[in-house]
């Protein structure tokens, strides 16, 4: 069980913030099979190269080949349980309503590249009808009777130049739930990044 519902995850390249993240995603399904997750972007388009396939190679990883992907309808569905991980761009706002699980609850929502959204409202709307109820009517998860529902954001974003832009001002603001990290490549293992992403790396500060 993780204290924070609220995961605000700072870094550029190689810093592992999206590795981090998938996994968190991956492995908080695994350990609870009525959670259910969507993962967004601003413009859905960007997905497949991005989230989609970030959320393959941690798959890979750890071995969670009994989650079936469909990269046509852009879902993982896993085959034991039914529980699922939907893939969605807020530009279309008729799709992130529409979603519904035929088991449990969505309890994970994931915006990759967060400072592309237009604010901390925009998101938190979208969570509201993700997050809250996220249930089949009938399914005996939709009233948390028990109080052990989980939900959790997570904002992946490489913080903006600017201190005044709303992702860098909402990272300050300080909530008991609310953990704010910041990553670069110089906190990673070298052994995790590889001697080719290191290298290019190098090529940048030089030129």
């Amino acid at each position: 069980k993780c204290k924070y519902d609220e995961l605000f995850l700072q870094g550029g390249r190689a810093s592992g913030k999206s590795t981090f993240a998938a996994t968190i995603v991956w492995l908080a399904l695994e350990n609870d099979e009525r959670k259910n997750a969507v993962v967004m972007r601003k413009v859905g388009s960007s997905i497949r190269r991005s989230c989609w396939k970030q959320m393959m190679k941690v798959r890979k990883r750890l071995e969670l080949f009994h989650w079936e992907p469909n990269k046509t309808e852009m879902t993982f569905t896993n085959k034991r349980t039914g529980q699922q991980i939907f893939f969605v761009g807020l530009d279309d706002e008729e799709k992130v309503r529409s979603i519904t699980v035929e088991k449990g609850y969505i309890s994970i929502a994931w915006f990759e590249e967060a400072r592309q959204f237009a604010s901390m409202e925009e998101i938190d709307q979208a969570v509201s009808s993700l997050l809250r109820g996220g249930a089949e009517e009938g399914s005996g998860d939709s009233i948390d009777e028990e109080g052990d529902m989980e939900y959790m954001t997570i904002l992946t974003y490489n913080p903006p130049k600017s201190v005044f832009d709303w992702i860098n001002r909402e990272a300050l603001v300080r909530k008991s739930n609310r953990l704010t990290h910041k990553s670069t490549y110089l906190t990673m293992p070298k052994k995790w990044l590889g001697s080719k992403v290191l290298n290019e790396i190098r090529m940048m500060q030089q030129t």
